[in-house]
């Protein structure tokens, strides 16, 4: 798809501005998200593949997009920005720093205006995110998932109140877990970026050099053990059923369809609340 853009070089010079995050911070942001788009896989789950195959994913190893596009539009074209600069680069108001601001700053030196940049996509509370997670699994077994469904149905029943008190019934056990940017798979591939890319940044954090570890808080399948816990997962799913905010459920096509018997994946995997 980078080729694609490359007849952009025949009348434009072009910049490739790249925000690079260590994975060990960005890690359960990115699992979170899969979660809203339908997943149903727990953190330790998503965690185990990327240690897996480090080098195989553009999370773990971004040099795997960079490469994509120095071969198209050439290395002296990117720029990378640490993503740990973006709370701490000056800006020219006193509200809080962003994406856009830093963008602006670094890459072409511009005054940042005077707002700020909502934030649209907000991070879950650990047991609802765990509980979207389950409710996917339910809506696969069904074949009743298409996408984000799920989620835009639980979060705008839980703004109306309709499920609040089923939701505080809900017992967690929260566990906790420390990611590391020593942690071997981690390091390898922040190694390669490093030593491929150094000279390619334009910022960079003041412990960007040091190791960088994030202690995650996150609400454990262990959970669904808990009395009661079941039952409230029931009764969310048959409410969401029978509520249609914001919800296009559609049955997926035949060859994906999943029938309420069955709980192997295409894969072979069963499928389970853990």
């Amino acid at each position: 798809e980078v080729e694609k853009l490359s007849f952009l070089k025949k009348s434009h010079t072009l910049e490739i501005v790249f925000f690079y995050r260590e994975f060990c911070s960005s890690a359960y942001s990115v699992w979170q998200e899969s979660i809203k788009h339908g997943s149903y896989k727990t953190f330790t789950h998503f965690l185990s593949e990327f240690y897996k195959k480090p080098f195989a994913n553009n999370y773990t190893n971004p040099s795997k997009t960079l490469v994509n596009y120095a071969s198209v539009f050439g290395k002296s074209a990117i720029k990378i920005i640490d993503y740990g600069t973006i709370k701490c680069t000056p800006t020219d108001n006193s509200k809080k720093n962003n994406i856009t601001n830093t963008f602006m700053s670094l890459v072409y030196n511009i005054k940042s205006p005077n707002n700020e940049v909502p934030q649209i996509n907000k991070a879950l509370d650990t047991i609802d995110i765990e509980i979207i997670r389950a409710l996917n699994w339910k809506a696969i077994q069904d074949g009743y998932i298409t996408n984000h469904n799920i989620r835009e149905s639980y979060l705008c029943l839980l703004k109306k109140n309709k499920i609040s008190n089923l939701r505080s019934s809900f017992k967690p056990i929260i566990q906790e877990i420390t990611l590391s940017s020593k942690d071997f798979p981690i390091h390898s591939a922040r190694k390669l970026i490093i030593d491929k890319y150094s000279d390619r940044f334009v910022s960079k954090h003041d412990s960007f050099d040091s190791e960088i570890t994030n202690k995650i808080k996150f609400t454990d399948t262990t959970s669904w053990f808990e009395p009661g816990n079941l039952e409230i997962l029931g009764e969310l799913y048959e409410e969401i059923k029978r509520s249609a905010y914001n919800l296009y459920i559609q049955r997926e096509s035949p060859s994906h369809t999943l029938t309420k018997n069955s709980r192997i994946l295409n894969s072979g995997r069963e499928v389970s609340p853990g």
